[in-house]
């Protein structure tokens, strides 16, 4: 989570855009409270996404205006840690367990190495617990609240684990780190990925949250078949 102070308090209200470079990959309007613009847990930036904004007008008939775009925070960001060498998953690994990992360099791609590393080394049961103890203790340690809205969410982090455990199945790499490069270059880099089987209802809910739920969309039967095609159609990238 970013909080991003806004320092102009004439501000009613601000329509904000998140571009990298020309391509806009966010916009969202979002009413200021305090000066402050706070963006939810699924907001991930990374280096090179710059935050535009713009103040909202209103005139005494209520019709709205706004001003022109203004680049007034530049890079929301610092940039992420790569993991390009084995020893880079195993710090990642290290920080997480000690409870040392910078909350800015925890996203989606720090989740996703840590459940390739859990995946690799244990059973499904024992990467589970191994990931469920691991995030509940690393929020408590940053100060992010496990309840029925915030922190560990049961369903996310067991979809992703099935979906990491199927495509080391598929891909049977020789290492870790094997997996990592190529789970790295998939579709399971994509946070929407578990949106292919869930409905944002339903993801989102407090009872999916709490507690795991099969998916509504497509059932978890067709995982399999969909990261199969994915290996295929990346599988040329990876060739020697």
């Amino acid at each position: 989570m970013r909080t991003i102070v806004i320092s102009n308090d004439q501000f009613e209200a601000l329509q904000v855009q998140v571009r990298i470079g020309d391509k806009l990959i966010a916009e969202d309007n979002e009413l200021v409270y305090n000066d402050l613009l706070l963006f939810g847990e699924e907001r991930e930036f990374s280096f090179g996404v710059y935050l535009f904004c713009r103040c909202r007008l209103t005139n005494s008939e209520g019709d709205e205006t706004y001003s022109k775009w203004d680049q007034s925070f530049g890079d929301v960001s610092p940039a992420r840690p790569s993991y390009d060498t084995l020893d880079d998953v195993k710090m990642l690994v290290l920080k997480f367990e000690s409870k040392k990992l910078p909350i800015e360099n925890w996203g989606h791609s720090e989740h996703l190495v840590l459940a390739i590393w859990y995946e690799f080394h244990y059973d499904q049961f024992e990467s589970l617990e191994l990931m469920r103890t691991g995030i509940i203790h690393f929020n408590n340690s940053v100060g992010i609240p496990n309840t029925a809205s915030s922190g560990y969410h049961a369903t996310i982090t067991q979809f992703w684990l099935l979906a990491v455990h199927c495509y080391l199945r598929l891909l049977r790499p020789s290492s870790v780190f094997a997996a990592v490069q190529r789970i790295m270059n998939s579709a399971l880099t994509s946070k929407d990925f578990p949106f292919i089987f869930y409905s944002r209802s339903l993801l989102f809910s407090t009872n999916a949250r709490l507690a795991w739920y099969d998916p509504d969309v497509r059932p978890l039967s067709e995982l399999e078949k969909i990261l199969s095609e994915d290996m295929q159609r990346n599988i040329s990238s990876f060739a020697r």
